[in-house]
């Protein structure tokens, strides 16, 4: 499971002297920020996930700042400049159908909200080759 936060781009359109030079800022500007706990409660389904909305938002938030921050350093334009909404994805949703049988399934389930501690960022090379993402870890980068 993965907190999505901001993207670069294609891996192979994206310079590995910028992704080297993003890096060096963003970990200077995370260096600032506390590490964190998130409380990921009951799952909600959306047109295109199910997915744990993560409470409190501002601290991914901050992180997603710093981030875009240190983008933006490199270059004139930051990718992604869309409403950034913390979550955790469980799964995805690849076709059209009723999400009343998942919702009941969801329902059905008595559980407590669980939490999550976040004390690093990593940066991923993500895929979706085989209809499905998949990613391997590129640099992992520690909060203060």
């Amino acid at each position: 499971m993965h907190l999505t936060t901001q993207g670069l781009g294609f891996a192979s359109e994206v310079r590995k002297t910028d992704v080297q030079a993003i890096l060096d800022a963003a970990e200077e500007r995370l260096s600032s920020i506390p590490a964190f706990d998130l409380t990921l409660n009951r799952p909600e389904i959306t047109p295109e996930a199910i997915r744990w909305e993560a409470a409190p938002s501002a601290p991914p938030t901050e992180v997603r700042s710093a981030l875009r921050e240190a983008i933006g350093t490199v270059w004139s334009d930051v990718p992604e400049d869309d409403g950034f909404a913390p979550h955790v994805s469980i799964a995805y949703s690849n076709d059209t159908g009723s999400a009343a049988p998942i919702q009941a399934a969801l329902d059905a389930v008595d559980s407590r909200p669980a939490t999550a501690h976040v004390s690093s960022v990593e940066l991923i090379l993500l895929n979706r080759d085989q209809h499905m993402y998949q990613w391997e870890h590129y640099a992992r980068l520690p909060l203060a």
